[in-house]
C-alpha cells in the first residue's frame, strides 16, 4: 500500500513539475469557477503568492476594464459547462498590463458531472499590437484613399468592379448596390462605351496597363473628360490578382486644349490672311509699274501723234515702250501664276547691260 503511495505522490511531484514547466499560465478550478492551482510561472508573473491567487483572489491582477466583462463570460461557460475562451488584460508584477488569451475546459467524471477546470492564459500582447497596427495602417490606407483628388476603384482579375472610393460614389451619385446592378457602362457616354469596353478587355486579356480618356456622367447629367488608370497586382506567378484604377478629370484641360487649338487655328488663318494681303500689295506693286509705264507712254504717243504736224518719229518710240512695258507686265502675270502653283524655280544666267555694250 505504502508503495502505491508512493508512486502517486512521485507522478503527482512529475505533473507539478511539467505544469510549473510548461512556457504558459496553466490553473486549475473548482466546479463553481473557484481557483484551487497556479503554476509557478503563473504566480510569479502576477507577484503574488499560491495563498493569494487561491479562491478570486487572482482577480486582482485583472484590468479594471476588463474585470465584469470576463466575470459575466465566466459564469456564462461555468452555466454551460463548455469550453471557452476569452481576451483580457492581466497585471505582471511590475504593474504593466498585457493581454492574454484565457482557456478554460471542463474535466468530467463517468457520469458526465464536472469535477474540475484546467485552463492556460497564452499572451498574445504583441499579436494584439500586431493588429492594433495592422488595423491603424488600414485605418490610414482609406483616409488616403478617401483625400486623393481622384476617383479610385479596384476590381476582380475578371475585370469586375468590387470597390469604389467615396468621391467616385458622390461623383456618380450613386451606391456600391446600384453601380453592381447597373454597370459601370452605364455611367459613360454613348459614344465612349464601345472603346473604352474593348481598351479594358484587352488589358484584361494580357494584364497590362489600362489606360484610356472617355466621358463619365456626373450625378446631374454633366459629362465631363476623364483619364481612366489601371494596374494589376500579380502574384509572384505573374497572375493577376487584383486590379487597382484611378480616374482623374481631364475635362478642364481638354477645354484648354481646345480653345488653344481653336485659338492657333484662328491665328494660323490670320496669318495666312495678312500673308495674301502682304503678297497682294507685292504683286499689285509689280504690276501697276509697267501698267503705269504703258499709261504714261500711251498718253505721250497720243501728243505725238495730236501734233501738227504728227511727230511720228516719238510717236514710234513710245509705242515701242508700251510694247515692252506690256510685255514686262505680262511676265509678272506668269511668274505669280507659277508661284501659286508651285512651278519649279527657272534659273537664268543675268548678263550685266554695262558688260554687254
Amino acid at each position: 500500500m505504502q508503495k502505491a503511495f508512493d508512486e502517486i505522490r512521485k507522478s503527482e511531484n512529475q505533473l507539478r513539475a511539467i505544469i510549473n514547466t510548461i512556457p504558459a499560465l496553466a490553473w486549475s478550478a473548482r466546479p463553481d469557477g473557484s481557483a484551487d492551482f497556479f503554476n509557478r510561472l503563473y504566480l510569479d508573473y502576477m507577484g503574488l503568492s499560491a495563498e493569494q491567487a487561491l479562491d478570486w483572489g487572482w482577480t486582482v491582477a485583472l484590468h479594471p476594464d476588463d474585470l465584469n466583462r470576463l466575470a459575466d463570460y465566466w459564469q456564462s461557460v461555468l452555466a454551460s459547462g463548455e469550453a471557452g475562451e476569452i481576451e483580457v488584460r492581466l497585471r505582471r508584477f511590475d504593474g504593466i498590463y498585457r493581454w492574454f488569451l484565457f482557456r478554460a475546459s471542463p474535466l468530467r467524471d463517468e457520469s458526465g458531472k464536472i469535477v474540475k477546470w484546467y485552463g492556460t492564459n497564452t499572451d498574445i500582447e504583441d499579436r494584439k499590437r500586431a493588429e492594433d497596427a495592422v488595423r491603424a495602417s488600414g485605418r490610414d490606407l482609406s483616409q488616403i484613399i478617401e483625400a486623393i483628388p481622384g476617383l479610385v476603384w479596384c476590381a476582380a482579375p475578371d475585370g469586375e468592379v468590387n470597390y469604389l472610393n467615396r468621391r467616385m460614389l458622390d461623383y456618380t451619385g450613386t451606391t456600391p448596390g446600384a453601380w453592381e446592378q447597373l454597370g459601370w457602362a452605364n455611367f459613360l457616354h454613348p459614344d465612349d462605351v464601345e472603346p473604352t469596353g474593348r481598351a479594358w478587355s484587352r488589358a484584361i486579356a494580357t494584364g497590362h496597363t489600362h489606360a484610356i480618356q472617355c466621358r463619365l456622367r456626373r450625378s446631374d447629367g454633366v459629362y465631363r473628360w476623364f483619364q481612366v488608370l489601371g494596374e494589376a497586382a500579380c502574384d509572384s506567378e505573374g497572375g493577376v490578382t487584383r486590379w487597382y484604377g484611378l480616374l482623374l478629370d481631364v475635362d478642364d484641360r481638354k477645354s484648354m486644349e481646345e480653345a488653344l487649338r481653336i485659338t492657333e487655328a484662328r491665328l494660323s488663318r490670320a496669318t495666312q490672311i495678312a500673308t495674301v494681303g502682304e503678297r497682294s500689295a507685292s504683286i499689285a506693286h509689280e504690276i501697276n509699274q509697267p501698267l503705269a509705264a504703258v499709261v504714261a507712254s500711251s498718253h505721250a504717243c497720243l501728243r505725238f501723234l495730236s501734233a501738227q504736224p504728227p511727230r511720228m518719229a516719238e510717236a514710234y518710240e513710245a509705242a515701242e515702250s508700251i510694247v515692252r512695258d506690256g510685255k514686262e507686265a505680262g511676265e509678272v502675270v506668269r511668274r505669280i501664276r507659277a508661284l501659286f502653283k508651285r512651278a519649279a524655280v527657272e534659273k537664268a544666267m543675268l548678263k550685266s547691260e554695262r558688260c554687254h555694250r
